[in-house]
């Protein structure tokens, strides 16, 4: 890294661009991720180093790919996940596990490749500023031990070659090499000599509203009656392959999901996976380092700090530590087959192969999972699908997918007659219920928005939980409204009462304060029942089908 002149590095920065093509086909993730299909032309940004780094120089990864990136050109890698859905601050990364042979560690780059969408004509021309930060201590949990890296540096600071100046950022489907070959101190990040190295790529860039560039509605970023209905992405995705590799994959992430500021939390991938947010596979981004012994070439990743970080295959490369792939998931029946469009409708999903973690989705729409067991799933159809058949798709966490085709049908939302009324007959109005509340969890250090489904809704209607009104209320339909839990509740589980012309429902358990405080998340829907999505369940109806984004989650 130099921010003054290109002679401050041991030997020249070139740019080498090769006009091979590599085709990656991205599959969605939520609330990250976004359906990517590009032509990423190899362009790789690099600096020469001395001859005596480069003899012991390895490469660790987790990661699928190639041994060497620049190889991508001309191949094919599928799945590939995108996660465009980060905020300012938060950070994705890799936790490496060295052997104690391999100290002392002299780190001398990172490689990384970050994807655009289709919708833009070069993706090379999308460009984005990171963080990239490099954590030593001795924990092996999710988060680092100290308090703050070892040593960071922006991708604003690195010498750009082709300008003459600085500033050097990540650019879309490019392979980024950032290296530390400077001799001035405090240019690269200090000798490691023991620990492990957590290497996080925090984002610089305020999110945008790029729903119509990534072609996602998770990615809005829009407020009503100031509340937050999307948070928003940014220009470029994060990547992953489809398999992770356990306890090594990093997200450090406002939390809980569903806010766009806050406290932040440190999550390994594989936590952060529910019935509508999902994460999985192993970033795409690579540690060069020269260690203590090293023979050169790409390297397993693992170590010996305590945790399993994978088997490995003969080229080294890191393998997926979870468990053995699950026979593909198989639907039988569905139960009820008929849903309204307008209202949230539990349904029964009886087969077998069913691992918990699946996804379900109606169509293209994510529903709410609520409990799965090998040959029965619960989940919630969401309000808001366009009527017609759909077909049911049922992914388990490894990937395995299996489902039934013209399985549901969604119907019209009954319209009341608008036809002439005699003076002595009344219109008939749907009750005053509450059906839903999304998310149920919500914190007593902060506002809350939610969603609350049912029917009979209009303006008006006032709730209230644990003696306190809700703020902001917005009857955006009779089955559908939002509003906002005000902070200082007391922790446990209260009743939503709702009030309209004098009459009055309430949801025993409706709304339930600080749930992680009990030790383990509660999982509960609001109707009682038990649910995977835990504290981020965060999908929302916005007119159609409104992610509240997570955010990320992305992962």
């Amino acid at each position: 890294m130099c921010a003054e002149a290109a002679d401050n590095y041991d030997e020249t920065i070139f740019i080498e661009v090769a006009r091979e093509e590599y085709q990656a086909e991205l599959a969605p993730t939520q609330p990250w991720g976004s359906d990517m299909r590009r032509l990423i032309p190899l362009i790789t940004i690099i600096t020469l180093v001395a001859a005596s780094h480069a003899a012991a120089q390895e490469v660790w990864k987790y990661d699928d790919g190639p041994d060497d990136l620049g190889s991508l050109a001309g191949t094919k890698m599928h799945p590939q996940f995108g996660h465009p859905g980060f905020i300012q601050g938060e950070a994705w990364g890799v936790l490496f596990r060295p052997e104690k042979e391999k100290f002392p560690i002299e780190i001398l780059g990172v490689e990384l490749v970050m994807a655009a969408p289709t919708t833009v004509a070069d993706a090379t021309a999308q460009k984005m500023n990171a963080v990239i930060e490099f954590w030593n201590d001795d924990s092996d949990a999710a988060n680092p031990s100290s308090s703050k890296p070892l040593w960071s540096v922006n991708t604003s600071d690195f010498f750009n070659p082709v300008t003459g100046k600085p500033g050097t950022p990540i650019q879309g489907n490019t392979v980024m090499k950032y290296e530390f070959s400077s001799s001035k101190p405090g240019d690269k990040p200090p000798v490691i000599t023991q620990g492990n190295i957590r290497v996080m790529i925090r984002v610089s860039s305020q999110a945008k509203d790029l729903s119509t560039y990534w072609g996602k509605t998770d990615c809005m970023k829009q407020q009503i009656a100031g509340i937050d209905v999307g948070c928003g992405c940014q220009d470029l995705a994060a990547l992953t392959d489809s398999a992770t590799t356990v306890k090594t994959q990093l997200m450090h992430i406002v939390w809980p999901l569903g806010q766009c500021s806050g406290s932040k939390a440190w999550r390994f991938v594989e936590e952060i996976n529910s019935g509508l947010v999902q994460m999985k596979g192993d970033f795409r981004l690579r540690l060069v380092v020269k260690s203590n012994g090293g023979g050169g070439g790409t390297t397993d990743a693992g170590g010996s700090s305590g945790t399993d970080s994978g088997s490995t295959s003969d080229t080294g490369v890191a393998l997926d530590a979870g468990p053995a792939p699950s026979a593909k998931p198989v639907i039988d029946l569905i139960n009820p087959s008929a849903v309204p469009s307008d209202k949230p409708t539990e349904i029964e999903i009886i087969g077998d192969n069913f691992v918990s973690g699946a996804v379900v989705k109606v169509g293209a729409a994510k529903t709410s999972v609520m409990s799965v067991t090998a040959t029965k799933i619960v989940t919630t159809v969401l309000p808001g699908i366009t009527p017609g058949t759909y077909p049911v798709v049922v992914e388990n966490p490894d990937g395995q997918v299996g489902f039934k085709d013209a399985a549901v049908t969604v119907t019209a939302a009954v319209e009341p007659d608008a036809g002439p009324v005699d003076a002595g007959t009344v219109t008939p109005v749907d009750p005053l219920t509450i059906d839903m509340v999304d998310p149920r969890c919500v914190e007593s250090a902060r506002d809350t928005s939610i969603t609350v489904f049912g029917s009979g809704f209009a303006q008006g209607i006032s709730l209230q939980v644990g003696g306190k009104e809700l703020l902001a209320i917005q009857v955006q339909s009779s089955s559908k409204l939002t509003a906002l839990v005000p902070k200082g509740l007391p922790t446990g589980e209260h009743s939503l009462i709702a009030t309209l012309n004098g009459k009055q429902v309430a949801m025993a358990n409706g709304i339930e304060v600080d749930c992680g405080s009990k030790g383990v998340d509660s999982g509960c829907s609001a109707s009682g029942k038990p649910d995977q999505r835990a504290l981020w369940l965060m999908a929302v109806m916005f007119g159609g089908l409104l992610l509240r984004r997570r955010r990320f989650a992305k992962g």
